[in-house]
């Protein structure tokens, strides 16, 4: 008996090689994809950040107001009703 070689006729080569292509294409146009996805959420992030970096000075500048005389002031006269020594009150109907 005859030992039977294998052989690789060249259709089944080409067959292989076109699927071993379409599969690293696909790896890559899902890999792209998940890229923009993430580049999208990067840019959501950084706006946000951006927004929170704002919030935060305008917080800072309001606790900086907030240890000024002036501001002492005004929450004397206007949620106190506090007047400096020599002030007369009006006071109107409307």
């Amino acid at each position: 008996m005859a030992k039977r070689r294998w052989t690789i006729k060249p259709r089944f080569m080409l067959l292989m090689s076109l699927g071993v292509v379409v599969g690293f294409a696909l790896v890559y146009a899902g890999g792209q994809r998940y890229a923009r996805q993430q580049d999208e959420v990067i840019a959501q992030l950084e706006l946000k950040r951006q927004q929170m970096v704002e919030q935060n000075n305008e917080l800072q500048r309001k606790i900086e107001f907030a240890k000024t005389d002036e501001y002492v002031e005004r929450i004397a006269r206007e949620e106190l009703g506090l007047l400096k020594p020599g002030e007369v009150r009006y006071v109107t109907d409307q």
